[in-house]
């Protein structure tokens, strides 16, 4: 301290537990461990720059986003013409019971592929899934 004598020191931990960038390192820790057992190779920066398109964001297309979620891709694009309906979201783990209902459209469930996006930005935030 100023006087040079022994006291309690004070450290901010705020920046290191910002939940969006725990949640980052969450998702990243994965492929961390991936790499230091069995792929000491894998580039993660390449597949964070990857980009995906997904044609269909019906049960294959969410199963394949959560795995592509799960390697490290980061820019995944959701094509499908399709709305949420309720018997979707049982089957289909990106889709929620809001969104079986559009408020621009209240008689028809939100498009699937806005709602798939939307639920993957939520899940990791630096996600860019449109």
């Amino acid at each position: 301290n100023a006087k040079g004598k022994m006291g309690p020191r004070q450290v901010d931990l705020a920046p290191f537990m910002d939940p969006s960038l725990r949640a980052v390192e969450a998702a990243d820790l994965n492929l961390k461990l991936m790499r230091w057992r069995s792929l000491p190779d894998l580039n993660t920066d390449m597949l964070a720059s990857t980009r995906c398109l997904l044609l269909g964001a019906g049960t294959l297309g969410c199963n394949v986003a959560r795995s592509l979620m799960a390697w490290g891709i980061r820019h995944i694009t959701f094509v499908d013409s399709g709305r949420v309906s309720f018997s979707t979201p049982p089957r289909q783990w990106l889709f929620e019971h809001e969104d079986c209902v559009d408020p621009e459209r209240p008689s028809e469930g939100r498009p699937k592929a806005a709602a798939a996006a939307a639920r993957l930005n939520r899940i990791v935030p630096n996600m860019k899934a449109v």
